[in-house]
């Protein structure tokens, strides 16, 4: 069983609180995450989920982009500012844990950036919901 780490990577996914609810975009993503440990083959596998961190990437662009466009119309500047710092401080975490786990094996380093990057989608888009905007209490 070569790839046994990776099948226990996605049931972990899998029903974590990310699998429970939340925006399209990271559910779709959540379920393409999943197939990519039923492929044959190792070098079929480290690109499914390289591919599957190349889109969440861009969905994380897009709602990151959402959210400081309603950001921009806010009074208070700091909002957007916090913000801002906390999407970079969270992108370079997210790079070197990774680097961390994946110890130099390209397979677990693209399994890793697309379970963070699924992750921190998740939480934008539950940002981004037409109830949470504007509400008191939200962490933004």
């Amino acid at each position: 069983m070569r790839h046994r780490g990776i099948g226990i990577l996605i049931t972990a996914l899998a029903t974590s609180p990310l699998a429970a609810s939340g925006g399209e975009e990271s559910i779709h993503l959540i379920e393409k995450h999943k197939k990519c440990g039923d492929l044959s083959s190792s070098s079929s596998i480290e690109g499914c989920f390289l591919q599957v961190y190349e889109e969440s990437d861009r969905y994380l662009n897009k709602e990151f982009n959402e959210l400081i466009a309603y950001l921009n119309g806010l009074d208070e500047k700091m909002h957007k500012q916090h913000f801002i710092l906390a999407q970079k401080t969270w992108v370079k975490f997210r790079d070197l844990d990774c680097n961390f786990y994946s110890d130099g094996q390209p397979i677990r380093l693209n399994i890793c950036l697309s379970e963070r990057t699924i992750q921190r989608l998740k939480e934008l888009e539950d940002f981004n919901t037409p109830y949470a905007m504007g509400c008191n209490g939200c962490p933004w």
